[in-house]
């Protein structure tokens, strides 16, 4: 087996800022076993469609307005077994353009 380094990136994902729902994007680095790269990434992605706390977080569904939040790779790497650290959490920031306020 082999490690890997997962950086992923989330958009549009509508979450409640300050009392208003807001279009943010997230990166997030989750640290994988797997036999190659595109099983990492396949892994990674799993694990945070998985993740409890961003699902209840997730304001998407449903409801008047529907954006499909979206994860993307953004860089993997080949490390070694001693650099494995806990996966980290989530720099939310927000999406481009100057209003994304949806309420």
């Amino acid at each position: 087996m082999k490690f890997f380094q997962v950086v992923l990136n989330g958009e549009n994902f509508l979450i409640r800022v300050d009392g208003k729902k807001t279009l943010m994007g997230f990166f997030t680095t989750k640290f994988i076993e797997a036999e190659s790269a595109k099983e990492a990434e396949l892994k990674a992605v799993d694990a945070l469609k998985q993740d409890e706390d961003l699902q209840n977080l997730t304001l998407n569904r449903g409801g008047d307005i529907y954006i499909a939040p979206t994860i993307h790779l953004d860089t993997i790497y080949e490390i070694r077994e001693s650099s494995m650290e806990d996966d980290t959490g989530k720099s939310w920031y927000s999406m481009k353009g100057s209003d994304n306020d949806l309420e």
